[in-house]
């Protein structure tokens, strides 16, 4: 028999698959099974306007206007206390290409056709936003 010892390398590449199973399961817990509702935003500075209206990240310091501000409950400290991830009331795609991956990652690509604008029109003929429960 031939006693091995744990290299640096090694080590971080074990956390690495640990922490990343802890973050599977806590996704699970804040996510899976619970009703959601998808919305597209479009047009010019859209990702930003929807960021601003989203408030901060950390819903402790979002202001109270915006939907974290006003919905949140939890706190970037409080869950690092507690050891999980914060549990989030929104969640909004970084950039245009991301929205397919990420929409396939949560609902799977058999929905991707809840990305396309909806054909309803208002009564002045703007486009309507697109709002669907998953």
């Amino acid at each position: 028999d031939q006693a091995l010892a744990l290299v640096e390398i090694n080590l971080e590449g074990l956390i690495k698959v640990e922490e990343a199973r802890l973050l599977c399961a806590e996704l699970r817990r804040i996510f899976v099974g619970r009703q959601v509702v998808v919305a597209l935003a479009e047009g010019e500075k859209a990702a930003a306007t929807v960021r601003r209206r989203l408030g901060h990240s950390d819903p402790a310091r979002a202001d109270p206007a915006t939907i974290r501000g006003r919905f949140g409950i939890d706190s970037f400290a409080k869950a690092r206390l507690e050891g999980r991830l914060t549990d989030s009331v929104i969640h909004s795609s970084d950039s245009p290409e991301d929205v397919e991956k990420e929409f396939d990652i949560w609902f799977g690509p058999a929905h991707r056709s809840l990305l396309r604008r909806a054909s309803v029109e208002t009564p002045h003929d703007e486009p309507a936003p697109v709002h669907r429960t998953g």
